[in-house]
C-alpha cells in the first residue's frame, strides 16, 4: 500500500510539473519583412582601383570584374522592421545572371546610417560611406544555370546593428556592401528589374 501511495504521489507531482511548464511557455510571434532593389540608384559597383562608380550596369559582378576588384552596394528601401526588434534571420537573395564557379570569399557589411541616401556616381561614393563593425564572410558555392536563386549566409548580426541605431525608424532603407575576391554574377535592376536582389528579414518584438 505504501508503494502505491508513493507512486500515485510521484505521478501527481509529474503531472503538476508538466502542467506548470506548459503554461510557462509563451508563444513567440515571428514577423517578416522584405525589400527589393527598385531603381538604378539602389545598386552600384565601385572600382577600387580608381573609385569610379557605376549605377546602370546590366549585371552585378560579386566582386571581380575582369582584372578589377570592386565594391558592390545594394540599397533596400522601406524595410519595415520596428525599432527594438530582435532579428532572427536575414539574407539577400540574388538571381543568377551567368553561371560561375571557383573559389569566392565575400565580406558583407552594412552601412552604419539609419538614413542612407541613394547611390550616386561620386568618386569613391561607396567606399567612403560608414560601415557596420559587424560583418559576415560568405563563401558561395558554384552558381548554376541563369535564372536560379542564390542566397547569402545569415546576415542577422549586420541587420541587428543597423536597426539598433538610436535613430532607426521602421520603413528606413538598409544598405549592404559586398567586397572580397572571386566572381559570382547576379542580375541587377537595370538588367532585369523583376530579378533584382531582395532582402528578407525575420524578427520578433520584445
Amino acid at each position: 500500500m505504501g508503494r502505491l501511495v508513493f507512486a500515485l504521489f510521484a505521478f501527481g507531482v509529474i503531472l503538476l510539473l508538466v502542467h506548470s511548464f506548459a503554461f510557462s511557455v509563451e508563444f513567440v510571434e515571428i514577423h517578416s519583412a522584405s525589400s527589393q532593389v527598385s531603381q538604378s540608384a539602389d545598386d552600384a559597383e565601385e572600382f577600387l582601383r580608381n573609385g569610379r562608380v557605376y549605377l546602370e550596369s546590366t549585371d552585378l559582378e560579386l566582386v571581380e570584374d575582369g582584372p578589377d576588384n570592386q565594391l558592390v552596394g545594394l540599397r533596400f528601401q522601406g524595410v519595415d522592421v520596428p525599432k527594438g526588434a530582435i532579428i532572427r534571420s536575414a539574407f539577400v537573395e540574388f538571381t543568377v545572371d551567368e553561371p560561375s564557379e571557383g573559389g569566392a570569399s565575400i565580406r558583407i557589411q552594412g552601412e552604419k546610417n539609419p538614413f542612407p541616401e541613394d547611390f550616386s556616381e561620386k568618386t569613391r561614393g561607396l567606399s567612403l560611406r560608414p560601415k557596420t563593425l559587424g560583418y559576415v564572410e560568405w563563401f558561395p558555392e558554384a552558381w548554376g544555370s541563369e535564372g536560379g536563386k542564390q542566397r547569402t549566409f545569415d546576415l542577422s548580426p549586420v541587420v541587428q546593428e543597423i536597426i539598433g541605431h538610436y535613430s532607426w525608424e521602421s520603413g528606413n532603407p538598409v544598405v549592404m556592401f559586398f567586397s572580397g575576391s572571386g566572381i559570382r554574377v547576379a542580375e541587377s535592376f537595370d538588367g532585369e528589374k523583376d530579378a533584382s536582389p531582395k532582402l528578407f528579414v525575420e524578427y520578433t518584438i520584445g
